[in-house]
């Protein structure tokens, strides 16, 4: 649990001294000894020892050094320590010390690797207010924070955002929308979000379209299912298993598939030509009814 002053959580307290205690000495290092401590541990995703050496280094009027909080975020990041990230961000923002934009980015990311969406939002608002423009990679962190937990309508919200910001959204910003939209059923926004992806001139990839097909299934609209299927071939995408079994599910439903779209599917991998067969035989089938 992270505390509201910012500190330290009390609770790893002990495990975090014991960590530690190899770094324990007389006098306390150098900020330039301490600095390297940080990032030799952050690289190697110790992170409860670069959390101690940057408890150990000096405090120049009392404000930890930006720098070192900043390679200690980092490796906590790594190790998916994302209430410590929460602390160290919190300690930051207390001593009004800098914290910038690629910091709160690795902070949201390590939200949303914990499925903290709330947290992430958040840092987000706080990033605002701390009169930083979030990027696009802090945006995309957000919005896939919110399509891990089913939060549609906020990953929508933030993907305006990025609009709005005149910021290009990316291709993952796009596709964790699309993904937000099919965990809910939303076939409707997922189609309009995938429409606006290619209006930007981003090329979709197997990821956005396997989201896109299980969105319309789930509300049984093969059309639009088979219709993004067609696109994929088109696009020179290869389907994969996922893509097919949709495909599949869809004719089951509609008792069609669009014309063409078999013949033009693609030969994969052994586990791919299976299903393709499969769609090959679920159309004969019923076109003999």
């Amino acid at each position: 649990m992270v505390c509201s002053s910012g500190k330290l959580p009390t609770g790893s307290v002990e495990v975090f001294n014991l960590a530690g205690r190899a770094e324990c000495c007389a006098s306390p290092p150098g900020l330039a000894v301490a600095s390297a401590s940080v990032r030799q541990h952050g690289r190697a995703t110790q992170w409860f020892v670069a959390l101690r050496s940057l408890r150990a280094a000096p405090r120049p009027h009392g404000r930890v050094d930006a720098a070192l909080c900043r390679s200690a975020i980092q490796a906590c990041a790594r190790a998916r320590q994302w209430q410590w990230v929460l602390s160290l961000l919190g300690e930051l923002w207390e001593a009004k010390s800098e914290a910038n934009v690629v910091a709160y980015s690795i902070g949201i990311s390590a939200c949303e690797k914990g499925g903290q969406w709330q947290h992430a939002l958040s840092l987000l608002r706080r990033l605002l207010r701390a009169k930083l423009e979030p990027d696009v990679i802090s945006y995309s962190a957000g919005i896939s924070a919110c399509e891990k937990r089913g939060q549609w309508q906020r990953a929508l919200s933030l993907l305006s955002e990025v609009v709005k910001a005149r910021l290009e959204a990316d291709l993952i910003s796009y596709n964790a929308g699309i993904s937000a939209c099919e965990k809910a059923g939303n076939w409707q926004h997922a189609l309009l979000l995938f429409g606006e992806l290619l209006h930007v001139q981003l090329e979709p990839d197997v990821v956005g379209c396997n989201a896109g097909m299980s969105a319309c299934g789930k509300s049984r609209q093969w059309q639009h299912a088979l219709s993004l299927l067609r696109q994929m071939v088109e696009a020179n995408l290869e389907p994969d298993l996922i893509s097919f079994s949709a495909g599949i599910s869809r004719v089951r439903e509609g008792r069609t598939v669009a014309p063409g779209i078999v013949a033009a599917l693609p030969d994969g991998e052994h586990r791919v030509g299976k299903g393709r067969r499969q769609l090959q035989r679920w159309d004969q089938r019923l076109r003999e009814k």
